[in-house]
């Protein structure tokens, strides 16, 4: 009977040491995942006035982001989004956000208007549940870490992710000063159908954030344009696209205006231009005899050099300039 006693005694702690380990390994597997999971944030504005936020993936593992949350300066949560969160806050789309390693999340739109003056905390949540945070506005070391992390040269710090194509259509706007011509958005530019170009004018756009060490505002005038230089067989192009001013109309069209207008880039804030035009200052489509043949399989180097005043009235001798590389596209 002892011996009965003693056995089960023994098998019931062999078995729990067991899952103890099982657990503890577990436990030691997804602490190195966790240990793996790296995003570098991004805030910024939408379009619509919201507070934002990128994630792109350094880190060596995929990443599922499960909920946002968006704190006020006093602490306390303005928002929270995800799956799985009580009530009070909203379930479902865009979480969960899977992001592979080398990619980014898409921009995440709190649906939060700021107010000026006030700072906000926004942090990530991961299904191992890590937490990455960032600041609305960003601080200064925050922002020079993303100039760097950008491979940008000088103030502009280039949006990677929002390159963007457009076919340039006839179109009828109400707008006074209105070109005659609309944008229609294509989808991401970095791979482009050789067709589409044969097919049409085409525009290109892509986010920009001045991030001056001065915080000195930059204006952008028409000499500003997007250079595409290409290589096929044995020979070598480049084809240039002006800035132009866009608008959106009463029936929500892109609209081209016929007259560029100066832009003007605040310091740390995302700033939307489209480079459309053959001509600087007054547009003009680019058609496919501009462009000329592109073979499939054809790589273009994409540059942005910008022109313009920095930190003066724009009414005075323009007194900036800066060459930037930016992405390469694939003409398939």
């Amino acid at each position: 009977m002892l011996f009965t006693v003693g056995a089960g005694y023994f098998l019931y702690v062999n078995q729990a040491n067991t899952v103890y380990t099982k657990a503890l390994l577990a436990r030691a597997g997804g602490i190195s995942s966790q240990a793996e999971e790296a995003l570098s944030l991004t805030t910024a504005l939408t379009t619509g006035g919201h507070i934002s936020v990128y994630a792109n993936n350094t880190g060596g593992i995929g990443v599922n982001i499960t909920s946002l949350y968006l704190l006020g300066s006093s602490g306390a949560t303005l928002k929270c989004m995800g799956v799985g969160l009580p009530s009070g806050c909203t379930n479902g789309t865009p979480f969960p956000v899977w992001v592979n390693v080398g990619g980014g999340s898409g921009v995440i739109d709190t649906g939060y208007t700021p107010v000026s003056g006030d700072v906000y905390t926004i942090k990530l949540v991961t299904q191992r549940g890590t937490v990455f945070s960032a600041t609305y506005p960003a601080a200064a070391t925050s922002l020079a870490a993303r100039a760097l992390s950008s491979g940008a040269i000088g103030d502009l710090y280039l949006h990677f992710q929002s390159y963007t194509y457009y076919s340039v259509a006839s179109c009828t706007s109400t707008l006074a000063g209105n070109a005659g011509y609309c944008l229609d958005k294509l989808g991401p530019a970095f791979t482009i159908p050789s067709s589409t170009m044969k097919a049409g004018p085409v525009a290109f756009s892509v986010e920009i954030t001045n991030l001056n060490q001065q915080q000195q505002n930059i204006t952008l005038d028409e000499y500003t344009l997007m250079l595409q230089f290409w290589s096929h067989s044995n020979s070598f192009s480049n084809v240039a696209w002006y800035i132009v001013s866009n608008e959106t109309d009463s029936l929500n069209q892109n609209v081209i205006m016929t007259t560029y207008t100066p832009l003007l880039l605040p310091y740390d804030k995302v700033v939307t231009i489209v480079f459309a035009s053959l001509n600087y200052g007054t547009f003009a489509p680019l058609t496919p005899n501009n462009i000329g043949t592109i073979e499939s399989g054809t790589t273009a180097a994409v540059f942005l050099s910008s022109h313009g005043w920095l930190g003066i009235p724009d009414t005075q001798t323009q007194n900036y300039g800066q060459n930037s590389p930016y992405v390469t596209t694939l003409y398939t």
